[in-house]
């Protein structure tokens, strides 16, 4: 199984002011993105970003991140740091923009974060809390137990994210300003601005 990291898989399509997206939207987007980015950066682990871009997809999202991972096992240190890389895009909305002005733009990744999350403790035995033990995800609906420790695991994931978001902060705000100028960046141009 391998777990590479992309957000929106295909060229960005026309721009984000023909989608009707506002200035604001549009510097909410960047900083969405960017905030995968800065995970990507910080975190290692086997993934090395390749590109980050806003602008329309033809999947539908409104921009995305594209990272080498050539790793084919993976430890829990590198599935907490999968989950980070999820949840940093909106943790970055949450650092910059506060709680209520966080977007949709998440619930794709969310979707990616809660599924890996249930993975670690159904599948992997990665719940702390929950034993050794492998259960379909269907399964474990019936136990509260265990939806609670994907919970868990998935929140400490996000509260990393922030605090990393707020850490990082100078580098988010490069970042996110470059991709509104010029829409795309590649892996060398944010390492740099990331100053890694």
């Amino acid at each position: 199984m391998m777990l590479g990291f992309l957000v929106g898989r295909f060229r960005p399509a026309p721009t984000l002011e023909s989608a009707g997206l506002t200035a604001r939207q549009i510097e909410q987007v960047a900083y969405h993105e960017a905030g995968h980015a800065i995970a990507i950066c910080a975190l290692g682990r086997g993934h090395t970003l390749a590109e980050v871009a806003i602008g329309p997809t033809k999947d539908g999202s409104l921009g995305f991140v594209r990272c080498v991972n050539r790793k084919m096992n993976f430890t829990s240190s590198d599935l907490d740091a999968e989950l980070l890389i999820c949840v940093a895009g909106r943790a970055a909305e949450e650092a910059v923009f506060g709680q209520s002005k966080i977007s949709t733009l998440c619930g794709s990744d969310l979707h990616r974060a809660t599924s890996l999350a249930m993975e670690m403790v159904c599948h992997w035995g990665f719940g702390a809390s929950s034993g050794l033990f492998s259960l379909s995800p269907e399964k474990a609906e019936s136990y509260p137990d265990i939806r609670q420790e994907g919970i868990r695991i998935l929140d400490g994931a996000y509260r990393k994210a922030i605090d990393m978001m707020i850490s990082n902060r100078i580098a988010l705000d490069q970042i996110a300003r470059r991709l509104v100028e010029i829409r795309r960046l590649d892996g060398d141009e944010v390492r740099r601005l990331a100053g890694v």
